[in-house]
Parts: structure tokens; sequence; C-alpha cells
């Protein structure tokens, strides 16, 4: 006759070590998916903080180097300014609603000889946009300028905002 006994345990797990297996593998599966998760999350937020610093930098050296060179300085507002470049083609930085149709961003519009041009990225925000300083009509020699700003890259949660702020003393002095 057959021995029950020998036969039970041979080639297979019982249902209690499947089931305790099984949770085992889903707790660690969950922690792994909640690592990943975090872990595309940061990339993406430091992507954005990469782009809203890439996008500063290059929207300031522009006007500095622009400035810098340039003379008769006159605030329009705090939120704009104009000047003679080195040429002496009139040009005006402001702040506005972008050019670029679906785009419905703020960008640093640069005007100079009636045309204008957004600065920076389609995908960057600037949200603040301050000019202080020194003009060429004031009794000082040599006009300073200082250009403050903000911009904001991605969407919430992952949005990044970085804020660039620098003094430019023109160059073109009258003694």
């Amino acid at each position: 006759m057959f021995n029950l006994k020998n036969n039970s345990h041979k080639g297979g797990f019982s249902l209690i070590e499947l089931v305790v297996a099984l949770g085992v593998f889903s707790v660690i599966s969950m922690a792994l998916i909640g690592l990943f998760v975090s872990s595309l999350r940061g990339e993406r937020k430091a992507l954005n903080m990469q782009l809203a610093q890439d996008n500063a930098r290059l929207v300031m050296e522009i006007m500095v180097r622009e400035l810098r060179d340039g003379s008769n300085v006159v605030f329009n507002s705090s939120q704009s300014i104009s000047f003679k470049d080195k040429n002496g083609v009139l040009i005006t930085y402001s702040v506005g609603a972008c050019s670029s149709p679906n785009v419905a961003n703020n960008c640093i519009k640069r005007t100079a000889s009636g045309s204008t041009i957004d600065l920076g990225s389609e995908n960057v925000s600037t949200t603040n946009l301050k000019f202080f300083g020194v003009s060429s009509s004031a009794s000082s020699n040599q006009p300073r300028v200082t250009i403050f700003f903000t911009m904001e890259s991605g969407m919430a949660p992952y949005n990044s905002n970085i804020n660039l702020q620098t003094t430019v003393s023109l160059r073109n002095i009258k003694l």
C-alpha cells in the first residue's frame, strides 16, 4: 500500500508558505516602486532647476553686456529700462506676455529698432523684473543699474524658481 506520510511533502510548497512569500515580495516591491517614483520626482525637479538657471544666466548676460557699453539710461518704470547701445540704437528691456502662440508665460522682452524679441526659453516664465539705479541724467558721473528678476520653470509640484541680481556700471563715462 501507499505511505501517505512520506509523499505529502515531496515537491511543492504549502499554501501558507506561498502566501508568506507573496507578502514579503509585495512589501519589497512596493518599497522599490516608492523609491523609483521618488527619484523620478527629484530628477524632474533638478531638470527644472537647471533649465531656470541656464535661462536666467543667459538673459542676465545679454542684458549686462548691452548695458555695460550703453549710454543715456532712462528708467521708464521699475520694470522697464531704455538706453542707447554702443551703436546709438535705442534698446528697451521690459517684461510682458510672451509673443509665441500657445505660451502663457511672461518673458523679458528686448526691443530695438521697432522689433521685439523674447529672451529665454518658452518653458521658463519671468515672474518678476526690477531695475534700480542711478540714470545717466543724474549728477553721478558713472551710472549704475541693478537688475533683479525671478525665473520659474516647470509645473507644480516640480517647479523651480531662481532669483538673480547684479549691478552694472556703465563704461561710457562722460567726464
